[in-house]
């Protein structure tokens, strides 16, 4: 959001239930639509067998000698020899076949099989240390790893502890309200206000793209690692307490006509929050505020901390925004920004701060020459 001399607002839509949506085999997630209530403040955006046929072996007897035998008178009598019966001619009768033995066990019947239905191939595992030929995250990188199959999936609402959601391709929202579940190998795309909103749970999300939405991410104890985000038309990320947004690229935001967006944004006062080792480029971006917003308009004070480190920031009015909130009422204390490289797109320079802050190890991206914020 900028802060610019005249205050404007935006919208903040909240987060609505949506119909419960059957997965398949391998999630059982309910999913309820997602919609939100405006509010305002003072920098404007919140924005997959044989047979046996009769064989009995034949039982032939051998030839055996007629038994000799005497007349009594001593003399035998004249035989008269019996003509031997001449075969009569013509056709052959035809075999007849014997009749089956009805002791004999009938041949056992063949059950059919059932035919397995296939199943879609396990995504595979990301390496854990996907790194783009720039050196820094990018399209090769961040987002689902080439060759993952996606289950389609409506919109979700997840409300069973250490639930897993890997490999859909999710249309709609996703609402976390439970402890301990992981999104990965993920496409998340819609037009609403958040693609993730974490209400009363907590995730982690892995090698997954979001986009489309007005914001990305948004709410308390969520960590996003490897994470495409673009053509949102608010905000890239929103950041609460016990945040963790590393190794993900944040890029090509379209935002809409009254938005001043940033690639992240911070206007609560938060408690654990680390921004490592990302890009987050602005710099196409029309209207765009900053690369990472940091002003706690919304309260209280707290202790922090804030770490940013190793990050690649580019573009907005400055790149990096960090100041007191809602004029000097509000402050996050221990903030420390480390080992980043500026690009040169922003309008006015890197940096605005007007709060403490411990630096060291930054510098222009191009030159590699050292800054000081």
């Amino acid at each position: 959001m900028t802060r610019t001399a005249l205050p404007f607002a935006r919208r903040v839509q909240a987060a609505v239930l949506i119909p419960a949506v059957a997965l398949s085999s391998y999630f059982i997630v309910g999913s309820e639509p997602v919609s939100t209530a405006p509010t305002s403040d003072p920098h404007g955006v919140l924005s997959a067998e044989g047979e046996r046929d009769a064989r009995f072996p034949s039982r032939l007897l051998p030839d055996r000698q007629e038994p000799s035998w005497t007349h009594p008178s001593g003399t035998a009598p004249a035989v008269t020899p019996t003509a031997t019966p001449t075969a009569p001619t013509g056709p052959a009768p035809a075999d007849v076949p014997a009749p089956a033995d009805p002791t004999a066990p009938a041949p056992p019947q063949k059950s059919p099989r059932a035919t397995a239905k296939p199943t879609p191939p396990p995504a595979p595992p990301a390496p854990a240390n996907r790194v783009s030929a720039a050196g820094r995250p990018g399209a090769s990188s961040t987002g689902v790893p080439a060759g993952t199959p996606l289950m389609p999936s409506g919109a979700l609402q997840i409300t069973t502890p250490n639930q897993v959601i890997d490999g859909l391709d999710i249309s709609g929202p996703v609402t976390v309200e439970a402890p301990g579940v992981v999104i990965k190998n993920s496409h998340i795309h819609g037009n609403d206000v958040y693609g993730v909103l974490v209400g009363t749970g907590s995730v982690t999300i892995t090698d997954t793209e979001i986009s489309g939405f007005e914001n990305a991410i948004a709410g308390d104890s969520w960590v996003a690692t490897r994470v495409n985000i673009h053509n949102v038309y608010g905000d890239g990320v929103k950041f609460g307490d016990d945040v963790k947004l590393q190794d993900s690229w944040i890029h090509d935001v379209t935002p809409a006509a009254d938005a001043h967006a940033d690639g992240g944004q911070l206007q609560s006062g938060v408690r654990n929050l680390v921004i490592k080792n990302n890009v987050i480029d602005m710099s196409s971006a029309p209207s765009a505020n900053s690369a990472l917003f940091i002003a706690p308009d919304l309260g209280p004070s707290t202790s922090g901390p804030v770490t940013i480190d190793g990050n690649w920031l580019d573009g907005g009015n400055y790149s990096l925004f960090c100041v007191d909130g809602n004029n000097g009422q509000y402050s996050v204390k221990n903030i420390s920004i480390i080992n980043n490289k500026f690009g040169r797109g922003a309008a006015y320079g890197p940096s605005r701060i007007n709060v403490p802050f411990t630096q060291s190890g930054n510098v222009w991206a191009d030159t590699g020459a050292q800054l000081v914020l």
